[in-house]
């Protein structure tokens, strides 16, 4: 994925660029490493950025903002900023998230898997953050002091990189800090059965939810994870019907938000 991105330097001026990753690109600007320009502006911060799957799609993108005045480029990060943010779709493993986002895509809208995002998610250390390899099979001492997260501000620069409405799927142990960034939440629900016959199903060796230790992690704090979900305002929809049914649910619920 890359990025074009606008900076804004100590002098109110703007600066122009892509890169394929944000935060490294960041520090060389700040360290008067990122070009002629801002070896010779102080860079403050950045305050604009859009994602595209090719690096000639950022170049075409980048070219066109440069030949831009600085009132375009404000009316531009303003109307962003006006701009709805998107949506998630989350949920315990096994109500299917993944399947949705996948029939989301097929039908042409701008959706997400996190976990199919390269660096977006992580296992960490708990007391250390360090981050650390799971495999099937850790055992619950180690589930207990470890933890699945998303970096927030790599979500952020997704989500608000977008010129259309975007969709998220997925879920992580740091979910709640990122719930602000959407307009709305939409929890997949399904039968205790169901999402469990699901989870044995699980195609992926190394994937969550395969083991009986994690199966029951799930099972003990899945009632409360939703019921806090919905007192936040998520709307729950089931996965027990076809997957017509819910994606047809899906796409009438973004579209009258929009």
């Amino acid at each position: 994925m890359y990025f074009m991105y606008l900076i804004e330097c100590s002098d109110k001026s703007i600066y122009t660029g892509i890169t394929n990753d944000l935060e490294r690109r960041f520090a060389e600007h700040k360290n008067k490493k990122g070009g002629h320009y801002t070896s010779s502006h102080k860079v403050e911060k950045i305050i604009y950025t859009e994602n595209f799957q090719t690096k000639e799609e950022a170049l075409k993108r980048e070219a066109q903002i440069k030949g831009w005045r600085r009132e375009k480029k404000l009316n531009l990060i303003n109307n962003r900023i006006n701009k709805k943010k998107g949506f998630l779709i989350t949920g315990i493993p096994g109500t299917g998230k993944s399947t949705i986002i996948k029939n989301l895509q097929k039908k042409k809208l701008l959706a997400f898997d996190i976990e199919e995002i390269e660096g977006l998610c992580y296992w960490r250390d708990k007391k250390t953050s360090k981050k650390v390899q799971y495999h099937s099979g850790v055992g619950k001492d180690w589930l207990d002091t470890h933890e699945w997260v998303c970096d927030i501000n790599k979500l952020k620069e997704i989500v608000g990189g977008q010129n259309e409405t975007v969709i998220i799927g997925g879920i992580t142990s740091n979910q709640n800090e990122y719930l602000p960034l959407f307009d709305k939440i939409f929890l997949l629900r399904c039968g205790r059965n169901t999402f469990i016959n699901r989870l044995k199903a699980r195609s992926r060796r190394d994937e969550y939810g395969k083991t009986v230790t994690e199966r029951q992690m799930i099972l003990d704090s899945y009632r409360a994870f939703e019921k806090d979900l919905i007192g936040r305002g998520a709307v729950p929809i089931s996965t027990e019907d076809s997957i017509d049914e819910v994606i047809d649910k899906v796409i009438s619920m973004v579209n009258d938000q929009a």
